[in-house]
């Protein structure tokens, strides 16, 4: 039957605890996070787009299939495990017409895909940008012609992302790698077979929904479903999946890969501690993620290849000073997991969404004695093993008491506290026990122990395995564009397309694609820049170099430097340091010496004739914020325990009352009048500088949007996204590198005019993520 919109959809609708579309990963701590609402923000963009998928496929619809007859054909990649249906073209409106609808499985995922040839550009048309617009596909893995799963894909600028919804309701990405393909005017979700259930076949049908009006709160909406009466029947390959690579972990969190089947696998983009401090690591199921944990129990998402999410953590324990957390295991839904503390309690906790876990039945427990090492969970989800120093494996059931499987070949070492780590092979016919030197010791499971690979001494605290022959996505999905040196500052341009940062490493400014994460050019500059901002048309872009006591002036169209602006140095030999432009085109500019007390100055530098105006004296590295009409600049004085704020008046150039916010702060934003500011910490400022409201939100750099109702702010590998409002923590953006040194200081957080995009300096670059 052709799938068909049931009811309408209003934008101002909410649907609680949803995650965020288009959120990406990487490393990050949680505790005991929990679901909340979103900001209002999100109320029009995440939690509508959420509901267009489940409301126009989530009444679980009866639909027939259609097997190796009728319009059926094969695509052009022949042979099993491949189907594809040519739509009638034209039966529908033209900006969301399908003409072919088809599928793909191979390496453990199945490729959905949909061509519109006649649409409009979804990455420029606001039908596809600001809508409810997207492309999706009903999925039956159980033979009874009733949907079970539903994917989506929707637009945010040039970039796609993908969402699932389960049979029990729940939203996930679950590593849906995503695209929409320009020369063939295609969309496409490639979804692992475990996260549909791993089926031995699945029906499949298209849909594909266009906003005509985004403006408005009620959609006006278009759509086609293909094929228009029958769903497409695919067979799936049902081969147990192999492991392909394994990860070692050290204390500090260094990883290192080896090969299971062929080769090692891709590297990971680890977060590394400044002391010995990780206990464990484990893989989600479809081998696209690695999660570690700390002693504290602590788990931060490791992101591999190119994968963009690590879903976040809710409800796993937490002990801060205490270090007894031990293992971490993944469930193979990869939406929940375990981990054990050093006397053997396991600890459940869910992945992206807060939901119900099965709880460890017949578990060990060694009261008073920190022996155990380790936790793997079985690819059948009926239970798992503790590891204990000695290397003894102790048996654990899941949501109901069942036996134990027979262990074949597992080493023991009585006596020696030597054992560090245990992953199950994917087939669940074995796993490993690795010791504290990188020693691989294999056991079977109801069989024969798998063959020992070949690996190079290493200081494990864990070890995780991960199938092979899985793909990953392309380099752009990757959301940390790794830039070699130390970016101080970043800014992006009126059009949403470039980020530029400042490298003071290097001497230059990286241009940087937001769309493609990748660096298109170099700048060259002053020594050590540091601050930079643009002019209000957006033409220059002043650098403060802190090398040499000059500011560079920069032609945005050609990258080039125009000339350079001198700023003497004062009686502490300061240099330039901070920069945020006026609306009159003149920099309200500060300085650092590299020592204490109030020697750095505030200047007003005026690039039409160079003119220098002294406004008053500072702390060493003031940071400056504009507001987004640039007639006022906000003032964060730094190294001042009262946590001095004060505001700048662009017309009249005359500074504001001190506001002392009794604690330090380093970074400041102001919203799109200066009516709101955030500070790190965070505090929310009204347009006098009183604290409204404080979140506690982490003390690195802060955004926050035109309204002055939404903030972000940096918190170690986090940016936590704050409603400015009520005062909460609305959700959390996992990066895929630390920020700053990894404790939230010496970092900054930009958002796009658009306010789509976040750019966040980290200890490795800069990290793109969607806001």
């Amino acid at each position: 039957m052709t799938i068909r919109l049931t009811k309408r959809v209003t934008k101002r609708s909410a649907l609680i605890g949803v995650v965020a579309l288009l959120s990406v990963g990487g490393p990050a701590m949680s505790s005991t996070a929990a679901t909340v609402a979103v900001s209002p923000r999100a109320a029009t963009t995440t939690q509508i787009r959420v509901r267009a998928l489940t409301e126009v496929f989530g009444g679980r619809h009866g639909f027939h299939t259609t097997r190796a007859s009728g319009d059926l054909r094969a695509s052009a990649v022949n042979g099993p495990g491949t189907v594809s249906d040519v739509d009638t073209i034209g039966d529908s409106d033209s900006r969301v017409d399908i003409s072919e609808v088809a599928a793909v499985t191979g390496g453990g995922r199945v490729r959905l895909a949909a061509t519109l040839p006649t649409t409009p550009d979804p990455r420029t048309d606001p039908g596809w940008q600001q809508g409810i617009s997207f492309v999706g596909w009903a999925i039956d893995t159980t033979g009874d012609n009733i949907e079970d799963y539903e994917v989506g894909v929707f637009m945010s600028g040039s970039r796609s992302t993908g969402l699932v919804v389960s049979p029990d309701g729940q939203i996930y990405f679950c590593n849906s790698n995503t695209a929409y393909s320009r020369s063939t005017l295609t969309f496409s979700a490639a979804i692992p077979l475990r996260c549909l259930g791993n089926p031995t076949q699945l029906n499949f049908q298209g849909a594909a929904r266009y906003d005509t009006n985004p403006s408005s709160p009620t959609p006006v909406q278009v759509g086609d479903s293909a094929p228009d009466s029958s769903a497409l029947a695919l067979t799936v390959a049902a081969t147990p999946p192999r492991a392909g690579a394994g990860y070692f972990v050290d204390g500090f969190g260094n990883m290192t890969s080896f090969g299971l089947a062929s080769r090692s696998g891709p590297q990971p983009h680890a977060n590394r501690f400044g002391f010995d401090i990780v206990r464990g690591v484990a893989a989600t199921p479809d081998g696209g993620h690695l999660y570690v944990n700390d002693g504290f129990g602590g788990i931060h998402g490791v992101d591999l290849g190119n994968n963009a999410f690590s879903g976040e953590i809710i409800g796993a324990p937490y002990w801060p000073t205490w270090d007894i957390a031990r293992g971490i295991a993944i469930a193979p839904n990869g939406r929940a997991g375990y981990e054990v503390d050093g006397l053997g309690g396991v600890h459940p906790f869910s992945i992206g969404t807060a939901r119900t876990v099965a709880a460890p039945m017949g578990g060990p427990y060694w009261p008073a004695w920190d022996i155990a090492r380790g936790i793997a969970v079985l690819p059948n989800a009926r239970g798992g093993f503790v590891l204990d120093g000695f290397g003894g494996l102790h048996w654990f059931s899941t949501g109901r008491v069942r036996r134990s499987p027979t262990i074949v070949g597992a080493p023991y070492w009585l006596g020696q506290d030597r054992a560090r780590g245990v992953a199950i092979l994917p087939d669940g016919t074995g796993g490993y026990v690795v010791d504290a030197f990188g020693g691989l010791y294999p056991f079977g499971i109801n069989g024969p122990a798998p063959a020992v690979p070949s690996v190079a001494p290493f200081p494990t605290r864990g070890m995780a395995v991960i199938p092979a022959a899985l793909p990953f996505p392309s380099a752009s999905a990757r959301p940390l564009v790794a830039i070699t040196g130390r970016i101080g500052d970043v800014v992006i341009d009126a059009a949403n397309q470039f980020a530029y940062a400042t490298n003071t490493s290097n001497d230059g400014v990286e241009v940087i694609a937001i769309a493609s994460h990748t660096v298109v050019a170099t700048i060259g500059v002053g020594p050590s820049p540091v601050g930079l901002d643009f002019s209000p048309d957006g033409t220059r872009l002043y650098v403060a170099n802190s090398g040499d006591s000059t500011m560079s002036v920069i032609d945005v169209a050609n990258r080039t430097v125009l000339r350079t602006i001198t700023i003497p140095a004062g009686p502490s030999n300061d240099r330039p340091y901070w920069v945020a432009g006026g609306s009159d085109g003149g920099l309200l500019v500060t300085t650092a010496f590299g020592g204490g007390g109030s020697n750095a100055r505030i200047l007003w530098v005026d690039p039409a004739t160079d003119t220098i105006t002294p406004v008053s004296s500072t702390t060493d590295r003031t940071h400056v914020a504009a507001s987004r009409d640039r007639a006022k600049v906000l003032v964060v004085t730094n190294q001042t325990a009262s946590g001095d704020v004060f505001s700048f008046d662009v017309a009249t150039h005359t500074l504001s009352a001190v506001k002392n916010l009794n604690s330090p702060v380093e970074y400041g934003a102001m919203n799109a009048d200066g009516s709101v500011s955030l500070v790190g910490g965070v505090s929310v400022l009204d347009a006098g500088l009183n604290v409204l409201g404080s979140v506690n939100a982490g003390s690195g750099g802060v955004a926050v949007n035109a309204a002055g109702t939404v903030g972000y702010s940096v918190s170690g590998s986090v940016v936590q996204v704050v409603n400015a409002v009520t005062f909460a923590t609305t959700r959390v953006i996992y990066l895929t590198d630390a920020a700053g040194d990894g404790h939230g200081n010496d970092t900054n957080i930009v958002l796009s005019p658009d306010q789509q995009t976040l750019v966040v300096v980290t200890a490795s670059g800069v990290s793109i993520v969607a806001a």
